[in-house]
């Protein structure tokens, strides 16, 4: 994950003899115009939906979202074989280290998730409940108190497409501030995003392999 950094102004310099101004060094972007360029604009593998704001009590809480429609040279059971198996979390995922799952084995409603995750030199934990599963058509993940997140929610559905499959994903969270007190809340949630983004790209990958003949 990236770590927070500070804007670079501008400066400018007056020649006395034109009165001319010639431009200092090039503005640097910050993670949060990073991230607005993020919000709005096509990935490898889908379009991201705008960051969207919550009411949580009094205060205002940003909710980014992301949406991602893949098709996958597998068929749907195939893919599913990847998608429920907690054993290829740390594949799918850049930066998850481990999953604990309760009960034990492929995923089943109301299975518990714990996973531990590093950002930058510090390692989370992530929390998650398996909320529903339809065999080879949709699994939902769901957030579970405690955490790095007030607030996730992944939804992905199969559908059959020619010899393949159709994957459309929605994903939304909320990163906890009081979880990384005094870290840059703009920089996780775009390193969230990229993560996702790359889980997808991953579970696609890995669906495709093809065993030696």
């Amino acid at each position: 994950m990236l770590d927070p950094s500070g804007e670079l102004p501008t400066e400018l310099s007056s020649r006395a003899d034109g009165l001319r101004q010639r431009p200092g060094p090039k503005k640097r972007r910050t993670l949060s115009s990073k991230l607005s360029g993020v919000a709005h604009r096509p990935t490898e593998v889908g379009q991201d939906l705008p960051v969207r704001l919550i009411y949580n009590g009094r205060e205002k809480a940003r909710m980014p979202q992301l949406r991602q429609v893949l098709l996958i040279a597998a068929k749907p059971e195939t893919v599913w074989e990847v998608l429920d198996n907690p054993y290829y979390a740390p594949k799918l995922h850049p930066d998850l280290l481990t999953t604990k799952v309760e009960p034990g084995g492929r995923a089943s409603v109301g299975q518990n998730r714990t996973s531990t995750a590093r950002a930058g030199t510090r390692i989370f934990e992530i929390r998650t409940r398996v909320a529903e599963i339809v065999p080879a058509r949709r699994f939902v993940l769901v957030h579970r108190e405690g955490g790095a997140y007030t607030l996730f929610k992944a939804v992905l559905e199969l559908t059959p497409s020619g010899n393949g499959t159709q994957l459309v994903a929605s994903f939304e969270f909320v990163v906890s501030q009081s979880y990384f007190e005094g870290m840059n809340i703009v920089a996780l949630e775009s390193a969230a995003r990229t993560n996702l983004v790359s889980y997808l790209k991953n579970l696609k990958e890995l669906s495709e392999l093809k065993p030696l003949r």
